[in-house]
């Protein structure tokens, strides 16, 4: 007898409403473990969303401030350009300034030497050649002169005088001299007048005629009174370049 009970399969019987308990049991089991992975998986979302977002606030803000940075050294850089352009014209202006100034320094110690020359006489007493050029145009054969007297004595008074000038060269293999009146149209004799007291410019525009080379200038001046004197010159023919 003790032996057949232990062959016979233990079978539990449940009643109606007990069964459906354990099926509401077991769904709401299945729930909890359901609704806790979703909360489970809903936290961790939420967690790497806000470090999402924390990290797209932060390189937002490092790419703005590196924007910044950047336009800030843009405007360093235009600035530091802008600088360079003020000081290199401020060098250029300076450069022409000295210039400048350098040849007004020159001209002045031109007269100044003029003026003294004029004033003391020196070695050379009365009458004398101060300058002689002969500067070209634009036409070959046209040159403007500039002959500059000045009067060299302790005691200045009115000096008169006369000046004859030359074109010596050559034309068609001989030797020919040119007067001043043959080539110049302001000058109507051989003897240009000379009257000043301490100095006088002899200026005028002269033209050669074709085929003429020329050598050198041959100049005679004189001056007229009790303390005359003759002044015999001969200067090479250079031409200074006009400016």
């Amino acid at each position: 007898m003790s032996k057949l009970s232990q062959d016979i399969p233990l079978v539990i019987h449940y009643q109606r409403q007990q069964l459906i308990l354990l099926v509401i049991g077991i769904v709401v089991l299945l729930g909890l473990i359901v609704g806790a992975s979703y909360w489970a998986g809903y936290n961790i979302g939420f967690d790497t969303k806000d470090e999402t977002t924390a990290s797209l606030v932060a390189l937002r803000s490092e790419f703005q401030n590196t924007t910044k940075e950047l336009s800030d050294s843009q405007q360093l850089l235009a600035n530091a350009r802008a600088d360079n352009n003020v000081l290199q014209l401020a060098q250029q202006s300076i450069r022409e300034d000295l210039n400048s100034y350098r040849q007004t320094i020159d001209m002045l110690q031109q007269d100044l030497q003029f003026y003294r020359s004029a004033i003391d006489p020196g070695d050379d007493n009365g009458l004398s050649v101060y300058d002689l050029e002969v500067v070209g145009t634009e036409d070959p054969l046209s040159f403007h002169y500039n002959i500059v007297f000045v009067q060299r004595v302790m005691r200045h008074s009115l000096l008169n005088g006369v000046l004859q000038l030359k074109i010596v060269g050559s034309q068609n293999g001989r030797v020919v001299e040119l007067e001043l009146k043959e080539v110049s149209d302001t000058v109507d004799s051989t003897d240009i007048k000379l009257r000043f007291k301490y100095f006088q410019n002899i200026v005028g525009e002269l033209t050669l005629p074709e085929g003429f080379e020329p050598k050198e200038l041959h100049l005679t001046a004189r001056s007229i009174g009790r303390a005359s004197k003759t002044i015999d010159m001969t200067y090479a023919w250079e031409i200074k370049e006009s400016t």
